[in-house]
């Protein structure tokens, strides 16, 4: 049993349809958390824009591999793991860097969801807690994770258009999930960026609590440079 009382890994990914919001930043503290309370945590980034490598500390020339050769090659994660500084908190990454490396590297993820899912599922006897980053929007690598998951958090900007994006973006897992014969549980909704003495803070705290209620978890993220 981990640390869930589970047999295997309890995974989750970090989605929201726009960008900016804190995907990235939220991905690698909550990973980071968990490792600190004693969970053995792989956090996977997909978006090629590399946000998870670069938050850890690795540059570009410290990468040995990604997501790309796990999908071209027959990899797993085992070949393309990287650990970080925290004990107990392993990374691993698209290592797309190129155009041609980035659009091959979606091209992969579109045509191979089926092999991230049976890495992600083989990689659940491993840890007790996989995070999956995934980049704004509904494209293939955002299918592919949720694909893999058992449930997913959503961070929402305290902004008026974010919220706005929530229905479609519910919709969307909605259907994936019928697509993909899925159990997959909304974790919940958090807000971030907040800054409790602006009215528009104060607006869409008020509208997502009437709109989503249970599902909007009451710790909310403040706007702060040291985060």
């Amino acid at each position: 049993m981990n640390k869930w009382q589970l047999e295997s890994a309890r995974v989750i990914s970090v989605i929201s349809q726009k960008g900016g919001v804190g995907k990235t930043t939220s991905a690698v503290n909550l990973s980071a958390a968990f490792s600190l309370s004693g969970h053995n945590v792989l956090i996977v980034g997909t978006d090629p824009q590399c946000g998870v490598s670069r938050s850890l500390g690795f540059g570009h020339d410290q990468l040995h591999g990604g997501l790309k050769d796990l999908l071209s090659l027959g990899l797993d994660f085992s070949d393309i793991k990287h650990k970080a500084s925290l004990e107990n908190l392993t990374m691993v990454a698209p290592d797309a860097h190129t155009m041609d490396e980035e659009s091959n590297y979606k091209y992969l993820m579109e045509m191979s969801i089926d092999t991230f899912v049976d890495a992600i599922n083989e990689a659940r006897s491993i840890y007790d807690t996989i995070i999956i980053d995934c980049p704004p929007g509904f494209g293939a690598e955002t299918k592919a994770a949720l694909s893999a998951s058992d449930s997913y958090l959503v961070p929402v900007q305290a902004e008026e258009l974010c919220r706005d994006s929530l229905t479609r973006l519910l919709s969307f897992v909605d259907e994936l999930r019928e697509q993909r014969d899925r159990h997959l549980t909304l974790e919940g909704l958090f807000m971030t960026m907040t800054d409790n003495r602006t009215l528009m803070s104060q607006h869409v705290a008020t509208r997502l609590d009437e709109d989503f209620g249970d599902d909007l978890l009451r710790t909310s993220i403040p706007r702060t440079t040291r985060l």
